[in-house]
Protein backbone atom coordinates (compact mmCIF):
# COMPACT_ATOMS: atom_id res chain seq x y z
CA UNK A 1 0.00 0.00 0.00
CA UNK A 2 1.23 3.26 -0.97
CA UNK A 3 -0.63 6.17 0.34
CA UNK A 4 0.55 9.68 -1.29
CA UNK A 5 -0.95 13.24 -0.85
CA UNK A 6 -4.08 12.43 -2.56
CA UNK A 7 -4.34 8.53 -3.32
CA UNK A 8 -3.64 5.17 -1.35
CA UNK A 9 -2.82 2.54 -3.74
CA UNK A 10 -3.02 -0.70 -2.88
CA UNK A 11 0.16 -2.69 -4.01
CA UNK A 12 0.19 -5.71 -1.51
CA UNK A 13 -2.21 -7.94 -3.33
CA UNK A 14 -3.32 -8.63 -6.83
CA UNK A 15 -6.83 -6.19 -7.37
CA UNK A 16 -4.10 -3.08 -7.91
CA UNK A 17 -7.24 -0.60 -6.81
CA UNK A 18 -6.52 2.71 -6.27
CA UNK A 19 -8.83 4.26 -3.75
CA UNK A 20 -8.37 8.40 -3.99
CA UNK A 21 -9.62 10.15 -1.31
CA UNK A 22 -8.55 13.79 -0.73
CA UNK A 23 -5.98 15.02 1.19
CA UNK A 24 -7.57 16.81 3.98
CA UNK A 25 -10.22 13.91 4.51
CA UNK A 26 -7.43 11.51 5.50
CA UNK A 27 -6.88 11.89 8.89
CA UNK A 28 -5.72 8.48 9.43
CA UNK A 29 -4.40 5.09 8.06
CA UNK A 30 -3.13 1.60 9.21
CA UNK A 31 -2.21 -1.27 6.89
CA UNK A 32 -0.99 -4.57 8.77
CA UNK A 33 -0.40 -7.97 7.68
CA UNK A 34 0.83 -11.94 8.50
CA UNK A 35 1.86 -14.15 6.84
CA UNK A 36 0.22 -17.53 7.64
CA UNK A 37 -1.45 -18.48 10.79
CA UNK A 38 -3.50 -21.54 11.78
CA UNK A 39 -6.78 -19.62 13.65
CA UNK A 40 -9.12 -21.66 15.53
CA UNK A 41 -13.24 -21.79 15.28
CA UNK A 42 -14.57 -18.15 16.75
CA UNK A 43 -11.16 -16.88 17.33
CA UNK A 44 -9.35 -13.83 15.92
CA UNK A 45 -7.05 -13.04 13.82
CA UNK A 46 -3.30 -12.14 14.63
CA UNK A 47 -1.57 -9.44 12.49
CA UNK A 48 2.16 -9.46 13.05
CA UNK A 49 3.20 -6.73 10.50
CA UNK A 50 2.43 -2.98 11.15
CA UNK A 51 3.09 -1.76 7.14
CA UNK A 52 1.98 1.60 7.36
CA UNK A 53 0.27 3.78 10.37
CA UNK A 54 -0.29 7.28 9.38
CA UNK A 55 -2.00 9.51 12.09
CA UNK A 56 -3.39 8.98 15.56
CA UNK A 57 -6.58 8.16 15.01
CA UNK A 58 -5.59 4.26 15.03
CA UNK A 59 -3.65 2.05 16.79
CA UNK A 60 -2.52 -1.28 16.78
CA UNK A 61 0.06 -3.43 18.59
CA UNK A 62 2.16 -6.01 16.36
CA UNK A 63 1.57 -9.06 16.76
CA UNK A 64 -2.15 -8.73 18.75
CA UNK A 65 -5.62 -8.57 17.25
CA UNK A 66 -6.84 -5.60 18.20
CA UNK A 67 -7.22 -2.93 16.36
CA UNK A 68 -8.45 0.53 18.22
CA UNK A 69 -10.19 3.54 16.49
CA UNK A 70 -9.92 6.36 19.44
CA UNK A 71 -11.49 9.79 16.88
CA UNK A 72 -15.12 9.74 16.20
CA UNK A 73 -15.85 9.63 12.22
CA UNK A 74 -16.37 7.16 9.68
CA UNK A 75 -13.67 4.55 8.96
CA UNK A 76 -13.67 2.07 5.97
CA UNK A 77 -12.09 -1.43 6.91
CA UNK A 78 -10.87 -3.98 4.03
CA UNK A 79 -9.95 -7.30 4.73
CA UNK A 80 -8.34 -9.50 2.32
CA UNK A 81 -6.95 -13.20 2.92
CA UNK A 82 -6.15 -16.33 1.22
CA UNK A 83 -7.69 -19.29 2.90
CA UNK A 84 -7.52 -23.19 3.39
CA UNK A 85 -8.32 -25.66 5.68
CA UNK A 86 -6.44 -29.07 6.76
CA UNK A 87 -9.59 -31.12 7.83
CA UNK A 88 -10.99 -34.53 5.95
CA UNK A 89 -14.34 -31.98 5.18
CA UNK A 90 -13.69 -32.15 1.02
CA UNK A 91 -15.80 -29.21 0.57
CA UNK A 92 -15.95 -27.23 4.29
CA UNK A 93 -17.77 -23.61 4.36
CA UNK A 94 -14.76 -21.24 5.60
CA UNK A 95 -16.26 -17.37 6.69
CA UNK A 96 -14.74 -14.73 8.50
CA UNK A 97 -15.70 -11.63 9.79
CA UNK A 98 -15.62 -8.18 11.08
CA UNK A 99 -15.95 -7.46 14.80
CA UNK A 100 -16.71 -4.39 16.48
CA UNK A 101 -15.77 -4.72 19.88
CA UNK A 102 -17.27 -7.87 20.49
CA UNK A 103 -19.86 -7.97 18.04
CA UNK A 104 -19.79 -9.62 14.69
CA UNK A 105 -20.51 -6.48 12.51
CA UNK A 106 -23.49 -7.63 10.09
CA UNK A 107 -23.12 -8.19 6.42
CA UNK A 108 -19.33 -8.32 6.55
CA UNK A 109 -19.19 -12.52 6.46
CA UNK A 110 -16.66 -13.51 3.68
CA UNK A 111 -17.19 -16.99 2.96
CA UNK A 112 -16.28 -19.77 0.48
CA UNK A 113 -16.43 -23.27 0.23
CA UNK A 114 -13.02 -24.38 -0.15
CA UNK A 115 -12.13 -28.27 -0.65
CA UNK A 116 -9.23 -30.08 1.09
CA UNK A 117 -5.70 -28.73 -0.12
CA UNK A 118 -7.46 -25.65 -2.03
CA UNK A 119 -6.77 -22.17 -1.37
CA UNK A 120 -8.98 -19.31 -2.05
CA UNK A 121 -8.96 -15.81 -1.36
CA UNK A 122 -11.87 -13.78 0.66
CA UNK A 123 -12.53 -10.10 1.03
CA UNK A 124 -14.78 -8.30 3.36
CA UNK A 125 -15.18 -4.46 4.00
CA UNK A 126 -17.44 -2.22 5.52
CA UNK A 127 -17.43 1.62 6.89
CA UNK A 128 -18.27 1.91 10.44
CA UNK A 129 -19.00 4.87 12.59
CA UNK A 130 -17.24 6.13 15.37
CA UNK A 131 -19.58 7.48 18.14
CA UNK A 132 -18.16 11.33 19.81
CA UNK A 133 -15.84 10.32 22.18
CA UNK A 134 -16.34 6.72 22.85
CA UNK A 135 -13.11 4.43 21.30
CA UNK A 136 -13.82 1.08 19.72
CA UNK A 137 -12.11 -2.01 18.90
CA UNK A 138 -12.33 -4.04 15.59
CA UNK A 139 -10.81 -7.66 15.32
CA UNK A 140 -11.22 -10.19 12.30
CA UNK A 141 -12.81 -13.45 13.51
CA UNK A 142 -12.61 -16.68 12.13
CA UNK A 143 -16.43 -17.82 12.21
CA UNK A 144 -15.80 -20.98 10.38
CA UNK A 145 -16.56 -24.22 12.26
CA UNK A 146 -13.38 -25.48 11.34
CA UNK A 147 -9.45 -24.41 12.10
CA UNK A 148 -8.73 -22.13 8.98
CA UNK A 149 -5.30 -21.65 7.71
CA UNK A 150 -5.15 -17.53 6.82
CA UNK A 151 -2.36 -16.50 4.25
CA UNK A 152 -0.99 -13.04 3.08
CA UNK A 153 -3.68 -11.62 5.40
CA UNK A 154 -3.95 -8.15 4.97
CA UNK A 155 -6.07 -5.18 6.73
CA UNK A 156 -6.57 -1.50 6.18
CA UNK A 157 -8.28 0.75 8.20
CA UNK A 158 -8.77 4.42 6.60
CA UNK A 159 -10.48 7.21 9.10
CA UNK A 160 -12.10 9.65 6.09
Amino acid sequence: MKISSNNITCDCCNLGEKIYYPSRILSGAINATSITQIVGASQNLIFTTNRIVRGTAISHVSSTSDFNLFMDGIYQIIFTSNIAHNTQDNNALLSTSIQLNNGIILSTMAKENVKTNEIKSITTHTLVNVPQSVPVSIRIINTSDFDTIYTNTNITIIKL
